[in-house]
Protein backbone atom coordinates (compact mmCIF):
# COMPACT_ATOMS: atom_id res chain seq x y z
CA UNK A 1 0.00 0.00 0.00
CA UNK A 2 2.69 2.08 0.67
CA UNK A 3 3.94 1.91 -2.76
CA UNK A 4 0.89 3.34 -4.06
CA UNK A 5 0.86 6.50 -1.86
CA UNK A 6 1.49 9.50 -3.75
CA UNK A 7 5.51 11.18 -2.21
CA UNK A 8 4.11 13.83 -0.01
CA UNK A 9 1.86 11.30 1.46
CA UNK A 10 4.89 9.22 2.44
CA UNK A 11 6.63 11.81 3.66
CA UNK A 12 4.09 13.03 6.21
CA UNK A 13 2.96 9.18 7.09
CA UNK A 14 7.28 8.99 7.77
CA UNK A 15 8.02 12.33 9.22
CA UNK A 16 7.17 11.35 12.99
CA UNK A 17 8.89 8.32 12.65
CA UNK A 18 12.64 9.30 12.86
CA UNK A 19 12.73 10.81 15.87
CA UNK A 20 13.64 9.16 18.91
CA UNK A 21 13.84 9.89 22.99
CA UNK A 22 17.12 11.56 22.55
CA UNK A 23 15.98 14.16 20.51
CA UNK A 24 13.57 15.36 23.18
CA UNK A 25 16.98 15.88 25.55
CA UNK A 26 17.89 18.28 22.54
CA UNK A 27 15.18 21.11 23.25
CA UNK A 28 16.31 24.26 24.77
CA UNK A 29 15.08 24.91 27.98
CA UNK A 30 12.25 26.74 28.58
CA UNK A 31 12.91 30.32 29.21
CA UNK A 32 10.29 32.43 31.39
CA UNK A 33 9.55 36.00 30.46
CA UNK A 34 11.29 38.70 32.06
CA UNK A 35 9.14 40.91 34.26
CA UNK A 36 8.41 44.31 32.48
CA UNK A 37 10.81 47.00 33.43
CA UNK A 38 8.72 49.36 35.40
CA UNK A 39 10.91 52.72 34.91
CA UNK A 40 10.56 52.33 31.03
CA UNK A 41 6.98 51.63 31.53
CA UNK A 42 6.70 55.23 33.21
CA UNK A 43 8.65 56.82 30.84
CA UNK A 44 6.71 55.51 27.84
CA UNK A 45 3.73 56.28 29.57
CA UNK A 46 4.73 60.87 30.36
CA UNK A 47 5.58 60.64 26.51
CA UNK A 48 2.47 59.38 25.70
CA UNK A 49 0.39 61.96 27.41
CA UNK A 50 2.68 64.86 26.37
CA UNK A 51 1.89 63.67 22.77
CA UNK A 52 -1.65 63.31 23.61
CA UNK A 53 -2.18 67.04 25.14
CA UNK A 54 0.14 67.99 22.17
CA UNK A 55 -2.71 66.97 19.82
CA UNK A 56 -5.56 67.78 22.07
CA UNK A 57 -3.76 71.52 21.80
CA UNK A 58 -3.84 71.44 18.36
CA UNK A 59 -7.33 70.12 17.90
CA UNK A 60 -8.44 73.00 19.51
CA UNK A 61 -6.91 75.47 17.57
CA UNK A 62 -7.74 73.91 14.30
CA UNK A 63 -11.71 73.61 15.69
CA UNK A 64 -11.80 77.56 16.91
CA UNK A 65 -10.24 78.16 13.25
CA UNK A 66 -13.44 76.29 11.88
CA UNK A 67 -15.65 78.00 14.11
CA UNK A 68 -14.12 81.49 12.98
CA UNK A 69 -14.83 80.69 9.54
CA UNK A 70 -18.87 79.82 10.18
CA UNK A 71 -20.51 82.96 10.11
CA UNK A 72 -22.01 83.95 13.25
CA UNK A 73 -24.14 86.68 12.03
CA UNK A 74 -26.48 87.03 9.22
CA UNK A 75 -25.24 90.22 7.98
CA UNK A 76 -21.63 88.46 6.91
CA UNK A 77 -21.13 88.20 3.09
CA UNK A 78 -21.53 84.46 3.53
CA UNK A 79 -24.33 84.36 5.28
CA UNK A 80 -26.07 86.03 2.75
CA UNK A 81 -24.49 84.06 -0.31
CA UNK A 82 -25.73 80.89 1.90
CA UNK A 83 -29.11 82.53 2.42
CA UNK A 84 -29.44 83.50 -1.38
CA UNK A 85 -28.34 79.46 -2.17
CA UNK A 86 -31.31 78.44 -0.32
CA UNK A 87 -33.94 80.78 -1.35
CA UNK A 88 -32.56 79.49 -5.07
CA UNK A 89 -32.82 75.62 -4.16
CA UNK A 90 -36.27 76.43 -2.98
CA UNK A 91 -37.32 77.65 -6.12
CA UNK A 92 -36.02 74.77 -7.96
CA UNK A 93 -37.34 72.51 -5.82
CA UNK A 94 -41.00 74.29 -6.81
CA UNK A 95 -40.78 74.28 -10.22
CA UNK A 96 -39.37 70.46 -10.26
CA UNK A 97 -42.43 69.66 -8.06
CA UNK A 98 -45.10 71.53 -10.30
CA UNK A 99 -43.32 70.22 -13.49
CA UNK A 100 -43.97 66.89 -12.16
CA UNK A 101 -47.39 66.88 -11.02
CA UNK A 102 -48.37 68.44 -14.85
CA UNK A 103 -46.44 65.58 -16.25
CA UNK A 104 -48.52 63.34 -13.67
CA UNK A 105 -51.40 64.83 -15.23
CA UNK A 106 -50.52 64.54 -18.89
CA UNK A 107 -50.59 61.07 -18.04
CA UNK A 108 -53.63 60.53 -16.40
CA UNK A 109 -55.39 62.20 -19.75
CA UNK A 110 -53.20 59.89 -22.06
CA UNK A 111 -54.36 56.58 -19.47
CA UNK A 112 -57.99 58.02 -20.25
CA UNK A 113 -57.84 58.71 -23.35
CA UNK A 114 -56.08 55.45 -24.44
CA UNK A 115 -59.26 54.03 -22.05
CA UNK A 116 -61.60 55.39 -24.06
CA UNK A 117 -59.93 54.48 -27.22
CA UNK A 118 -59.64 50.92 -26.35
CA UNK A 119 -63.48 51.01 -25.14
CA UNK A 120 -64.86 52.15 -28.73
CA UNK A 121 -62.83 49.81 -30.75
CA UNK A 122 -64.42 46.99 -28.30
CA UNK A 123 -67.69 48.39 -29.48
CA UNK A 124 -67.05 48.55 -33.04
CA UNK A 125 -65.74 45.01 -33.10
CA UNK A 126 -69.13 43.71 -31.96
Amino acid sequence: MADLATPSAAAISTSGASKTAVDSKDKAPVVKPERPDEEAYKTELTKAEKDLKTAEERMKAIKSKVDSARPNNKDSPSAQRQQELREELKTIRTTQQSSKSSRGQVLDKIKRLDQNLKARIAEQKL
